[in-house]
């Protein structure tokens, strides 16, 4: 992965990646149209914090899983 990335957001269903962003207001934005009672910003930063994983289920029935992956290689700045 990227040095530059500190952090991404990953969505799964059915075994495979559905969605993924760096960005949390972006990717909380995005995950509302698919888990429309999904927390606020906060609550939900809180729950990823303490957490491996949130597991989730969509209008649908459909479960889904929500990672936060911690780049082991990010560097800020990029410095090496």
């Amino acid at each position: 992965m990227n040095a530059s990335i500190k952090l991404v957001y990953i969505v799964i269903k059915d075994k495979q990646i559905i969605y993924a962003d760096t960005n949390l207001t972006s990717f909380l934005r995005h995950i509302k149209t698919i888990i429309p009672n999904i927390e606020s910003k906060k609550t939900f930063l809180n729950k990823i914090n303490e957490e491996e994983v949130l597991f989730y289920r969509n209008n649908l029935g459909e479960s889904l899983d929500i990672y936060r992956y911690i780049n082991p290689n990010y560097r800020l700045n990029n410095k090496i």
